[in-house]
C-alpha cells in the first residue's frame, strides 16, 4: 500500500462509512468510499414491540396494569438507546477489523457524531480510542470530505 494514504471512517448511530484519502497531483485530496455498516436495528423495536406496554388488562387499546392504573407506553428513548449501544459494539468489531486491514505508515481517523461518539468510545480497542475525533461527518460525500477543514486536518497531520 502506499504510505501516504489516510483512513477515515464517518460514522453515526445509522452508518459507519470507511473512506480512503490520497494526496494527487497538485497536492489536492482524493477521497473514495470503499466500505460501509448500516445499522440493521434502527426501528426494530417498530417491527418487534407494541407501542404500549402489555397490562394485566385492557380498556380500548390503551394497556393498563391495576384496576384504574394510567396507561404506560414502552420507553422509546430506552430503545433507541439500545439500538445504538448495539449498533456501536457492531462498529467497534468492524473498525478492530478494519484496522488489521491497514499495515505500514497508514493513519486511520474516526469521526463520529457527538451523541454517537460516547457509544462507540467504549467499544473500540484501546489503541484506536486516540483516532477518535468528534464530526458530523457521516452525511457528506466524499467530495466534500476532501475540502472538510477536519478531514484537511486529520491528512496533513501525518
Amino acid at each position: 500500500m502506499n504510505p501516504r494514504q489516510n483512513w477515515i471512517i464517518a460514522a453515526d448511530s445509522r452508518k459507519a462509512t470507511l473512506f480512503v484519502c490520497q494526496r494527487v497531483f497538485g497536492g489536492h485530496l482524493h477521497v473514495e468510499q470503499l466500505e460501509s455498516l448500516k445499522n440493521m436495528h434502527e426501528a426494530e423495536h417498530e417491527r418487534h414491540r407494541p407501542t404500549l406496554g402489555g397490562g394485566a388488562e385492557r380498556q380500548g387499546s390503551i394497556a393498563r396494569s391495576g384496576a384504574h392504573a394510567a396507561p404506560h407506553a414502552v420507553a422509546e428513548r430506552h430503545t433507541a438507546e439500545e439500538e445504538e449501544l448495539r449498533f456501536a459494539r457492531e462498529v467497534g468489531r468492524w473498525l478492530d477489523e478494519v484496522r488489521t486491514d491497514i499495515t505500514g505508515s497508514e493513519r486511520l481517523t474516526i469521526f463520529a457524531a457527538p451523541r454517537f461518539l460516547g457509544r462507540l468510545r467504549d467499544h473500540v480497542s484501546a489503541d484506536l480510542r486516540s483516532e477518535l475525533r468528534e464530526g458530523e461527518l457521516s452525511g457528506l460525500q466524499p467530495s466534500e470530505l476532501a475540502v472538510h477543514p477536519a478531514v484537511l486536518k486529520a491528512v496533513n497531520h501525518v
